[in-house]
């Protein structure tokens, strides 16, 4: 299968590697970014210059109106996707508190971590079923939810930023690794 693959969080690191990849099998490689525009364009222009076609998308996958707009776009400049990649995530949601992840924050951190984990993925993954389903006028496709072992275990008792406990972001990601079923 080849054809257009969005790639949630594909600036930097794996979601970096995976656009790489991507591109040396065919595909036509969306770069989405919300924090890094200059590592996505670099990104953009590197798979560019090795004889692929990608572009740079901002969006900010916790907002429903901007992953509205990054599918349009993508739509428009890169053609029905046959591929999503669900990688946007962290474990520290803006000014995160130092301590312990579950005593420590506020609603507005366990809401926003809860949001960059899980339900981006959810939103991001809505939107790629309505492009890939045969019901929909689709041909069908594939979704990858890039996940993190600390959905099993909760993550690391201390990290060295001093989190204490990546309960949160591990409950988040163990949602994320339940899936959905989608009859196509």
């Amino acid at each position: 299968m080849a054809g257009t693959v969005l790639v949630a969080g594909g600036s930097r690191g794996i979601g970096a590697a995976i656009c790489r990849s991507a591109a040396a099998g065919g595909y036509k490689i969306a770069i989405n970014y919300n924090a890094s525009p200059d590592a996505a364009e670099k990104l953009a222009k590197e798979i560019v210059a090795g004889g692929g076609e990608a572009i740079a998308v901002g969006a900010d996958v916790t907002n429903e109106a901007d992953v509205l707009s990054m599918f349009e776009e993508v739509d428009t400049r890169l053609g029905r996707l046959p591929a999503l990649v669900n990688n946007a995530g962290g474990s520290r949601f803006k000014e995160a508190p130092v301590g312990n992840q579950l005593v420590d924050s506020p609603m507005v951190q366990i809401a926003g971590i809860i949001a960059l984990n899980l339900t981006s993925a959810v939103i991001c993954s809505r939107e790629a079923v309505k492009r890939m389903s045969a019901k929909l006028g689709g041909s069908g496709g594939v979704i990858v939810n890039i996940s993190s072992d600390c959905a099993r275990r909760g993550g690391p008792p201390y990290r060295k930023d001093g989190v204490k406990n990546l309960v949160l972001y591990g409950a988040a990601k163990a949602g994320e690794n339940q899936g959905y079923s989608v009859a196509t």
